[in-house]
């Protein structure tokens, strides 16, 4: 939905108040657009995590998918 919002926005050429959240930790988090057009471009989002393998350890404290991936795969 969130990626929606960005592509009306492109194919209308108008700009369209909005504002991006998503729920994290319990807590409502604003996300920035460029952060939502970003997570469309996997190889970009590749990029970001071998400069910066920590967002992992992140990743690994939100996201019980992730949990369950890395018991499944062991650590694959």
């Amino acid at each position: 939905m969130h990626a929606n919002v960005n592509e009306a926005e492109y194919i209308f050429g108008e700009r369209i108040e909005r504002e991006h959240y998503i729920l994290s930790g319990g807590r409502l988090k604003r996300i920035k657009p460029d952060a939502v057009r970003v997570a469309r471009y996997l190889g970009l989002v590749d990029e970001a995590i071998s400069r910066d393998p920590t967002v992992i350890d992140s990743l690994s404290k939100l996201s019980e998918e992730y949990k369950m991936a890395r018991k499944l795969y062991k650590g694959g």
